[in-house]
């Protein structure tokens, strides 16, 4: 475009590129040469990033930086209170130990250019924990029932378990309340028991070692089959 006037001229460039610009001068009628320059319009730098809709607390998160800035740029991150690893200007990972909903931000500045700030959230949910509460007391071949089965775990979460050497005759394990369990093999077993919320955070594994007491045995003899009264 042409500008005419006195002075200092403005111009705004809608796309970035290489653009000619000239300046020629008129006095009295006379007009002089055009003397030509280059301008270099360089794009404002995104920030997007991704980062998940939601996670569990203690376990980390990875974000990502999805926009075309060089990675020697500027970045400046604001990581929503959570502990930031592994970090580098366009990826690290971030973990938050209580539950909530947290706000990342990014602002990144290239070659002089500062671009707009990008702004996303995250809801953490609690890593469930869960607990086995086993049998006083096992003996080979003994059958026993076990109401409650487990504690600690949150209302509607679904049970994994795995009871060794035991046989599962009956109970609801699934849902963490009760079951009827047999072990038919003497010495030292376990159970394992890991919970998943409804959130999709999961338990550490809980596991316990058992000791399977052997059946003792008995026999005797009887020195004459015949008694007299």
């Amino acid at each position: 475009s042409f500008v005419t006037g006195f002075g200092q001229a403005t111009s705004q460039y809608t796309a970035a590129g290489s653009f000619p610009v000239g300046l020629q001068v008129t006095i009295d009628g006379c007009t002089s040469d055009t003397t030509k320059d280059t301008i270099v319009v360089l794009d404002i730098p995104d920030a997007t990033f991704s980062i998940a809709d939601s996670g569990c607390t203690g376990l980390k998160e990875t974000v990502v930086y999805t926009g075309g800035a060089a990675a020697n740029a500027t970045y400046a991150w604001t990581y929503g209170g959570g502990t930031v690893t592994s970090a580098t200007n366009q990826q690290f990972d971030v973990s938050w130990t209580t539950a909530g909903t947290y706000q990342l931000s990014l602002t990144v500045e290239e070659a002089g250019c500062l671009g707009f700030s990008y702004t996303d959230s995250i809801k953490i949910f609690d890593t469930p924990t869960v607990d086995f509460i086993p049998p006083f007391q096992i003996c080979e071949g003994e059958i026993i029932t076990l109401n409650p089965l487990s504690s600690g775990a949150p209302a509607g979460a679904t049970y994994t378990w795995n009871f060794g050497t035991a046989t599962l005759l009956g109970g609801s394990p699934g849902n963490g309340t009760t079951a009827t369990l047999q072990w038919n093999t003497a010495g030292n077993t376990y159970v394992t028991v890991q919970v998943t919320s409804l959130e999709g955070c999961t338990s550490p594994v809980d596991s316990t070692p058992l000791t399977v007491r052997a059946r003792p045995s008995v026999d005797f003899t009887l020195s004459d089959h015949q008694l007299c009264g």
